[in-house]
């Protein structure tokens, strides 16, 4: 996976890093992987979105303050050697179980790109009723999953839905019309693998319901997401601490990368305990 080469950054490294894992074998690897690693008696997990590559999350995590351990989270099946999860509480069951494998169940913060943060929430109330309340629980740019569901206060109407349904039915259809032969361009087994997790992610957007929560939660939002779902972005309806929203520049898309710097610098503030965050909005 491309995180190796973060883990291995050396060629020679990395070239004898390959070799061990072919001469082993069909192996199981962690989906946690260390990105900074000292030793800190605090930890900070970044999970990624639908793709679930979690080296597209490096820029933030090199914002974080050193006194802190960072760690990546993969979605399963970029390996081979693990199925892709088609559930946000399947995906949460999985960060959990690294956490705990790896010992970082307390005081750990996590952090949600994108359907990220719906992974990062459920996996926030678990150790919530563990025990392990986590130092931080930040989402980034995903409303609330109130509005994904059939009782969504923005669903659109009847006739909206089937137009949207015709009009993605013919996208799909001139795709598969323009796709090249396969003898022309055959996918990599890699770009099959991350193809298969996103279209899983897919089906996870689709099954997971609103649920409540007792602690904080920062969220990040770009201003196209809070003008449509509101600042906090739906999440106040069903958390029972403090939503503190914090507005950011640029899409949804490019906020990784253009808003890094925004995003770890909130983060930061919020393991420092510090309340000099300048929300958009925060409500109890």
């Amino acid at each position: 996976p491309v995180i190796d080469v973060i883990e291995v950054p050396a060629l020679a490294d990395l070239a004898a890093h390959v070799e061990r894992l072919v001469a082993s074998g069909p192996q199981s690897a962690p989906l946690l992987r260390p990105y900074r690693v000292t030793g800190s008696e605090t930890s900070m997990v970044l999970v990624p979105g639908a793709m679930g590559m979690a080296v597209g999350l490096q820029l933030i995590a090199d914002v974080l303050v050193r006194d802190v351990d960072v760690y990546l989270f993969d979605y399963p099946g970029h390996r081979g050697t693990d199925k892709p999860l088609r559930s946000i509480d399947a995906l949460a069951d999985a960060l959990v179980n690294e956490l705990d494998l790896a010992g970082l169940s307390r005081n750990v913060g996590l952090y949600g790109n994108s359907m990220g943060s719906w992974v990062v929430f459920e996996a926030a109330r678990r150790l919530s009723d563990a025990g392990h309340q986590p130092r931080v629980v930040c989402v980034g740019d995903m409303y609330s999953p109130r509005f994904a569901g059939k009782h969504s206060p923005l669903r659109p109407s009847l006739v909206r839905r089937v137009f949207n349904k015709v009009r993605t039915q013919g996208r799909r259809v001139s795709q598969r019309l323009h796709q090249p032969e396969p003898n022309a361009m055959e996918a990599s087994t890699a770009v099959r693998r991350r193809n298969a997790v996103f279209a899983a992610s897919q089906i996870a957007r689709k099954t997971y319901d609103e649920r409540r929560y007792a602690g904080d939660v920062i969220v990040v939002s770009t201003a196209p997401r809070s003008q449509r779902f509101g600042d906090d972005l739906g999440w106040q309806a069903h958390v029972g601490g403090t939503v503190s929203a914090v507005g950011v520049p640029g899409t949804h898309d490019e906020m990784h990368v253009r808003c890094a710097k925004e995003i770890g610098e909130s983060i930061n503030m919020s393991l420092r305990g510090s309340d000099s965050r300048s929300p958009r909005n925060s409500s109890q």
